[in-house]
């Protein structure tokens, strides 16, 4: 909630915001309210809060130190420093990058939206305009700051933006920006369509639309709710042949109920001996684990011609990529940043139009001012909700 404070004859409109404290701790802090600052901006309330699957990663133990002392060592990928900082996940630092935000405040030149209007607000910064964002390349827009990548949710590393768990952000660029949703649709129902599950529509619809008598294989259990929602969606985009892997008996039962085929498999893929050639032939693949094993795995069952999606963090050099496996069998590796402002509309639009009901992922519902107490909290997907 904004709280007023006096300093001398001035009054400043503070208000709150959560911080990743280190120790897998959290507080809030006070920061001024955002106001706009320009024409082409909105000020949004957000509403509903999804935990990204790569918030977890900040609280791995030493994962701050290890990640800077690995890259002195180059055994760890120098654009991790690049996107992340020269100290990643440095704290104390604005955490949250996934929500719908009721609007509260329009700039003049905004036109498709007003005033209580509800939206989406993809994680990343993208202006719509310049080449990188013409080539659906938003994450990487050439106007949205000069860090590497601008957004949401990480800190300085990327830009001014703070998190999205908070009383009030700032969207600059919002008619492109912004996807709006009906106002009589449950707003959970999009909890993490600014991250999450765009990162997993583009695993499987972009193939799928093209052909969608195509099987797919999910390898689960690292970002933990993206895996299950490529296989959600994959069954609702028509695949006949919808393969979920993962240790976990809970993200197991839930693309089970979701139509998929579930299957139990070791923690450590070093040990995976499953063999799929008895379910059928897969033509996509998507490594949902972090593991470099996960993509040589899916290089031995993906069909020829096929393609494997990775869409976890590959910080350190686990083991070699088998490149020949790729070559001999004519597979595509995709690999890569999500950007979701480019998919927004095609996956509103989806879930409204097909009864698709990303909610069953939702592990944890927690009340927004509780944040601080329960974002820490071993979860497959956490939300928090505001009234």
């Amino acid at each position: 909630m904004a709280v007023i404070f006096t300093v001398g004859k001035f009054f400043l409109l503070k208000m709150q915001q959560l911080n990743y404290v280190g120790d897998r701790k959290f507080a809030w802090f006070d920061v001024p309210e955002p106001k706009l600052t320009r024409s082409d901006q909105v000020i949004g309330k957000p509403i509903v809060m999804g935990r990204c699957d790569a918030d977890v990663t900040a609280w791995l133990p030493g994962i701050s130190t290890v990640l800077a002392a690995g890259n002195h060592q180059r055994v760890v990928d120098p654009m991790v420093n690049l996107s992340l900082g020269e100290t990643p996940y440095r704290t104390p630092f604005p955490i949250g990058h996934e929500s719908v935000c009721e609007i509260v405040a329009v700039g003049s030149e905004v036109s498709l939206f007003t005033v209580g209007d509800r939206a989406v607000v993809p994680w990343s910064i993208s202006c719509g305009k310049c080449a990188n964002c013409r080539r659906k390349l938003t994450t990487h827009c050439q106007n949205s700051g000069d860090t590497l990548i601008s957004g949401w949710g990480f800190g300085a590393a990327m830009g001014p933006w703070g998190g999205m768990i908070t009383d009030y952000i700032r969207v600059p660029f919002a008619d492109h920006m912004l996807t709006k949703i009906p106002s009589d649709v449950d707003p959970l129902m999009f909890a993490s369509a600014s991250d999450n599950l765009a990162d997993a529509w583009r695993t499987v619809a972009p193939e799928l639309k093209r052909n969608p008598e195509q099987g797919v294989c999910v390898l689960g259990g690292g970002a933990k709710s993206i895996g299950i929602y490529a296989a959600a969606l994959a069954v609702a985009l028509g695949s006949p042949n919808v393969v979920y892997l993962d240790f976990d008996q809970k993200r197991l039962d839930i693309a089970s109920a979701y139509g998929a085929h579930a299957i139990e498999i070791p923690k450590k893929l070093d040990q995976l001996e499953v063999d799929l050639a008895e379910l059928g032939e897969f033509h996509i693949g998507v490594e949902a684990a972090s593991s470099i094993a996960g993509f040589n795995f899916l290089f031995d069952h993906i069909a020829c011609g096929g393609t494997v999606f990775g869409i976890g963090f590959y910080f350190f050099s686990e083991q070699p990529i088998n490149y020949f496996t790729m070559y001999g069998k004519s597979l595509t590796l995709k690999i890569g940043i999500s950007h979701p402002a480019t998919d927004l509309e095609d996956i509103v639009s989806f879930v409204l139009e097909n009864n698709f009901d990303p909610r069953l992922v939702q592990t944890h519902v927690f009340d927004y001012y509780e944040a601080d107490k329960v974002y820490g909290k071993a979860s497959t997907k956490l939300v928090l909700v505001r009234d």
